[in-house]
């Protein structure tokens, strides 16, 4: 996929909401090491319609919504985690957030490409049941309801938050 690093920070599967605090502190300290342009996540504020599908992830709008904190509050901000400023960490800005599972994108990337590939990628995703048959038909009807959206056959659709 192009991938050269990955770095997991080794939490459970529907604990994040849990460790908000730990997870947002953890986030902060990413970004200001990596100091990134652009970040993909979670979609933290989804519409009623979203919503209830979600309420059954919510790991998904925890980790959104500490990324969107850690990107936007902490990590330009000086005064957060100063533990962080003095091993070295710097205060970084997050020039674009870019939002998946939104029901409101406002952008979107024709993906009939490299379709194929993403999913071979999503069926390595085997702990949450992805590799086994018939897991993926509810992604490409979605996505050709993006794809209708964007003029093309197959589109990812993505919500973008810039700071203000």
């Amino acid at each position: 996929m192009g991938v050269e690093r990955v770095r997991f920070l080794r939490y459970d599967d529907s604990d994040l909401l849990f460790h908000q605090p730990r997870l947002r502190a953890e986030l902060t300290a990413l970004i200001r090491a990596e100091r990134p342009r652009t970040i993909i996540t979670h979609d933290p504020y989804p519409r009623q319609r979203l919503a209830r599908c979600l309420r059954h992830l919510p790991d998904h709008t925890t980790l959104g919504l500490m990324t969107f904190q850690a990107a936007y509050l902490c990590g330009p901000g000086p005064l957060f985690y100063p533990e962080q400023l003095q091993a070295g960490l710097a205060p970084h800005r997050v020039e674009m957030l870019y939002l998946i599972m939104s029901d409101r994108p406002d952008l979107f990337i024709d993906v009939a490409p490299v379709w194929e590939r993403r999913m071979a990628a999503l069926r390595q995703h085997q702990s949450q049941g992805r590799d086994r048959p018939g897991a993926g038909r509810l992604l490409p009807r979605h996505r050709r309801r993006l794809g209708e959206r964007a003029g093309c056959h197959l589109a990812e659709g993505f919500r973008r938050l810039a700071p203000t």
